[in-house]
C-alpha cells in the first residue's frame, strides 16, 4: 500500500481521515483475517508497522498495544496480555475512544483475559461516546460485548435477548465479520446449529479460520 485508501470508504468516520498524509485503509476482512490466521511473528510485524504509519506516535502506541494484548490474551497468555493492555492504557489515560473502536478491542481483550466487570466499564463507556459521535457501526460489535459479558456472568435469557439485537443491528449495517461473531454467540447460546453454520459459513468465506474453528 502506497497511499491512504480511506476516501474509497463510504463511512463518515472513515471519510474524514481520507485526505491526511498516512499510508491508511479501513480494517477489512483481509485485513482482520491476517490477524487472526498469522503466527505471532506476523502478528507482531503487521503491529510494528502500524505503530511505524501512524502519524501520532502515542495514538500508534495506544491503539496497537491493545490490538497485541488481545492477541495475547485470544493465545492464552492473559497474564501478559493483561499487562499490556494496563500499560498501553495507564500510560495514555487521555486515550480517545476511536483509537480502541470505541471501546470493542478493549472490552474483547478484557473478556479474553477474564476480567468481566472492566469489560463492561468500557462497553459502557463505548456506547455513550459511540452514540455522541454517531458512530452507529459500533452499535452491534458493543451489543454482542454486552451479551458476552452477560453470558460470562452468567445471565443466558439476558444474553441472548442482547445477543439478538446485535444480530440485528449487524444485518441492518452489513458488516459481515461482525455479522459471524454474533452469529457464534448465538450459537453458543440456542438449541439449533444453524447459528453455528451461519457463522462459520460466514468466517471461513472470509478467510477467519482462526474465529471459524472456535464455533
Amino acid at each position: 500500500m502506497d497511499r491512504n485508501r480511506l476516501g474509497e470508504e463510504t463511512s463518515p468516520y472513515l471519510l474524514q481521515h481520507k485526505d491526511n498524509p498516512v499510508q491508511w485503509q479501513a480494517w477489512g476482512p483481509d485485513v482482520l483475517a491476517a490477524l487472526s490466521v498469522g503466527t505471532r511473528d506476523q502478528l507482531a510485524t503487521l503491529i510494528r508497522l502500524a505503530i511505524a504509519e501512524e502519524h501520532d506516535v502515542m495514538h500508534g502506541i495506544c491503539a496497537n498495544g491493545v490490538y497485541l494484548a488481545w492477541a495475547l490474551c485470544l493465545a492464552g497468555d492473559k497474564a501478559r496480555g493483561l499487562d499490556y493492555i494496563d500499560r498501553a492504557l495507564e500510560r495514555h489515560a487521555t486515550a480517545l475512544m476511536q483509537w480502541t473502536r470505541f471501546g470493542t478491542v478493549t472490552a474483547a481483550a478484557y473478556l479474553a483475559g477474564g476480567r468481566a466487570d472492566d469489560a463492561r466499564r468500557v462497553v459502557a463507556a463505548g456506547i455513550a461516546a459511540a452514540a455522541e459521535r454517531d458512530a452507529h457501526g459500533y452499535r452491534a460489535a458493543l451489543l454482542r460485548l454486552e451479551a458476552e459479558i452477560l453470558l460470562a456472568e452468567g445471565d443466558a435469557a439476558a444474553a441472548r435477548t442482547r445477543g439478538e439485537a446485535a444480530l440485528a443491528a449487524a444485518l441492518e449495517f452489513g458488516g459481515r465479520p461482525e455479522i459471524g461473531h454474533c452469529h457464534a454467540l448465538l450459537a453458543l447460546l440456542s438449541p439449533s446449529s444453524e447459528h453455528a453454520a451461519a457463522a462459520r459459513r460466514i468466517f471461513d468465506e472470509l478467510g477467519m479460520s482462526f474465529w471459524s474453528a472456535r464455533v
